[in-house]
């Protein structure tokens, strides 16, 4: 895919918060040496989402991440405000129960589960919402593909759930 493609994706696909949370998953990767990303690279990557001029024909690794997330975007189904939010928290949360993420305890993985278990557990709609809007919008991180390769399951389970709770949240 070309870069100018590939931005216009980003740009016009995704939405603020999307688009924060890819390069907000790039800054962590920095942050922690993952994949030898770098700091400058995640600042290009915020550059380039947000529709600036980037010149990535040095790093062509960053490019091929960023085509792997746009790929992902066309993967998820996101939750609607007309969907029924309880549907999906609860049944996100059913879904959930039986993933054995042992080999990711400690990780941002363990972290959206549990989001997901505390959004099950609040009376706050605000609070659901922005629970579930993280999760939808960390299912775009590179990062949650290779926790999950980690614990041996695909890449793509979470989305997969995810897709079974915005289906079921639809049903009403």
């Amino acid at each position: 895919m070309k870069q100018k493609e590939l931005q216009k994706i980003f740009t016009q696909k995704m939405n603020a918060n999307q688009r924060r949370a890819v390069f907000c998953g790039f800054f962590r990767m920095a942050a922690e040496g993952y994949r030898d990303i770098k700091e400058v690279d995640a600042e290009n990557v915020r550059r380039f989402v947000n529709g600036k001029s980037v010149n990535f024909s040095d790093n062509s690794r960053i490019l091929l991440y960023l085509e792997i997330v746009a790929v992902r975007l066309d993967l998820i189904k996101w939750v609607n405000l007309s969907d029924n939010l309880n549907i999906y928290i609860d049944t996100l949360n059913n879904l959930l129960i039986n993933i054995d993420y042992k080999n990711a305890a400690g990780s941002f993985l363990e972290d959206m589960i549990i989001e997901i278990k505390v959004a099950k557990e609040t009376n706050s709609f605000k609070e659901k919402i922005e629970y579930v809007s993280d999760f939808q919008e960390n299912l775009l991180s590179l990062e949650i593909m290779e926790l999950l390769e980690d614990c041996y399951y695909n890449r793509d389970l979470l989305i997969d759930l995810n897709n079974k709770a915005v289906q079921a949240s639809k049903k009403i």
